[in-house]
């Protein structure tokens, strides 16, 4: 007797908590706030030759991006980031005129695109959806040089590319490093 009414009650106790538990929400962790923050991914090769200014990508959801391998950059990476984007001292270096993009960079918040932008370390460039007036090229002779990133923002977005295994492989050791 006392048997029976133990498997009654353990029954009893299961099922209460299985009924609670799928009552309540759930938590998506593969969702953790995507809705803010900077999203990266790496170019599948062939790479796709648009510049992201003729992309017109802002202000789309962010759930509207079809893209093979993206990361979700932690708030500590992303707000290292964002320093290097918005301090000019990051971009005083040479760069080449070629563009081969490596990898990218979708800005969110609120759940759409707010910038976009393209890597190349190759050749030592960034392009931007958005006009960043510290990213413009240098006029000399009637010639105009693209500003370069500096040696720490290289080894940063190299870090980045390292730790999350994108593997397009760059130029090692080169003239900008």
């Amino acid at each position: 007797m006392k048997i029976a009414r133990f498997k009654y009650r353990f029954f009893a106790f299961l099922f209460v908590v299985y009924f609670v538990s799928c009552s309540s929400p759930q938590k998506n962790e593969n969702n953790s706030n995507e809705q803010e923050g900077i999203l990266i991914y790496e170019f599948p090769v062939p790479m796709d030759p648009d510049y992201p200014n003729e992309l017109n990508i802002l202000g789309q959801p962010s759930d509207s991006l079809n893209l093979s391998k993206a990361r979700k950059l932690s708030n500590e990476e992303a707000e290292a980031f964002n320093d290097f984007m918005n301090n000019e001292s990051s971009f005083n270096y040479n760069a080449a005129i070629c563009w081969e993009p490596h990898f990218g960079a979708y800005f969110l918040n609120e759940g759409k695109v707010e910038n976009y932008i393209e890597i190349s370390l190759d050749c030592n460039r960034i392009k931007s959806a958005k006009n960043i007036s510290h990213l413009e090229s240098k006029n000399i002779n009637e010639i105009n040089i693209p500003k370069g990133m500096s040696s720490d923002f290289r080894n940063f977005i190299k870090n980045l590319m390292k730790r999350y295994s994108f593997k397009y492989d760059y130029i090692k050791n080169s003239r900008y490093d």
